[in-house]
């Protein structure tokens, strides 16, 4: 087998882990660190530092200062569908002389 394909093999693996353990992780941050230790034996730092920067540009982990969380269904769903009809509220505003608004 090539080293391309081996290190393409080991990134997938490395995400297939990342994406499990953090199905079971999703209201807790996890720190690189606390990543390394447990997937450090079986998924080198490298392959491991792209799976989770992967998973953090498609959104599927939250990133906060070098930890990561699962990013809930709620939220995911939230950050992907627009603003519903429902939470719009239409009204006429009425402007003070001092400048403050109310609808």
């Amino acid at each position: 087998m090539s080293s391309n394909k081996k290190s393409k093999n080991q990134k997938s693996r490395a995400e297939n882990d990342l994406v499990a353990y953090f199905v079971h992780e999703e209201d807790r941050f996890v720190s690189f660190k606390q990543l390394k230790k447990k997937f450090g034996n079986r998924i080198n730092k490298g392959d491991l530092y792209d799976a989770v920067q992967h998973l953090v540009d498609i959104r599927f982990l939250a990133e906060k200062s070098n930890q990561y969380r699962r990013i809930g269904k709620e939220n995911f769903a939230a950050a992907e569908t627009p603003h519903k009809k429902t939470d719009v509220i239409e009204g006429v505003i009425d402007i003070t002389s001092q400048g403050h608004g109310y609808v």
